[in-house]
């Protein structure tokens, strides 16, 4: 079982697109994928896909009260081999849980092993905002992908939010929790001059960067993918 989260301290960035996609298509190719939504206030990634078996609990049953039965928090997407945790935190309290628990940014890293023998890949949204449940996901991930929007704000709080807190959480590597390596996938690059200098930018920063790749893969802005979405 591998584990990879979506991850950015900045909202609209492109993570539960990404998670959607590379979800059905990993499922499209054999793997058995299990999708959570730990974005309780904007659960987007909860609707994206049709359900043909949707169960009551999600991911306040699996974080509150330490529950890992399949049968009770996991529901079916119409995708063959594609499953899914939904977000029902409404009202937003598994941050204040997690801040008073002494094992709050270790508990989903040990949560996630009873589901070593049913899936394949686990793919995590998240909040776009830091925030004890961001720190727990990538804390629990074997692998952290960052769309980073080739603009300059997005770039910013790259540098400021999102790698102030990778960098935070790597004392926790005493108690054996890594921070995970970093992949940045270039999302929405239009052909404006502005996007290209800055998208050049982020490649220069990290061209020597062990622990953050860069990938030469880019995601190009399109009408069409808004058309066929």
């Amino acid at each position: 079982m591998f584990v990879t989260s979506l991850l950015s301290t900045k909202g609209g960035v492109g993570k539960t697109t990404l998670a959607a996609n590379l979800g059905g298509f990993c499922a499209d190719a054999g793997l058995k994928v299990l999708l959570i939504d730990m974005d309780p206030v904007q659960p987007s990634l909860s609707s994206y896909y049709p359900m043909t078996e949707e169960v009551s609990g999600g991911i306040f049953d699996l974080i509150a009260h330490n529950l890992t039965d399949p049968e009770r928090i996991i529901s079916r997407t119409s995708i063959p081999n594609l499953s899914l945790i939904l977000s029902n935190d409404p009202n937003n309290q598994l941050i204040n849980l997690l801040l008073q628990a002494p094992d709050g940014r270790l508990r989903l890293a040990h949560l996630l092993k009873a589901f070593a023998n049913h899936f394949d890949l686990i793919l995590i949204d998240t909040q776009g905002a830091r925030s004890v449940m961001l720190e727990m996901v990538v804390l629990a991930s074997d692998l952290a992908v960052s769309p980073l929007p080739p603009n300059m704000l997005s770039a910013r709080e790259f540098n400021r939010g999102t790698l102030q807190m990778l960098e935070g959480l790597r004392p926790y590597s005493r108690l054996g929790l890594l921070v995970p390596p970093i992949k940045v996938v270039v999302n929405c690059l239009d052909q404006t001059v502005d996007a290209r200098e800055i998208h050049d930018a982020i490649r220069r920063t990290f061209a020597d960067n062990t622990e953050i790749d860069v990938l030469r893969n880019t995601v190009p802005a399109s009408v069409i993918f808004r058309q066929g979405s």
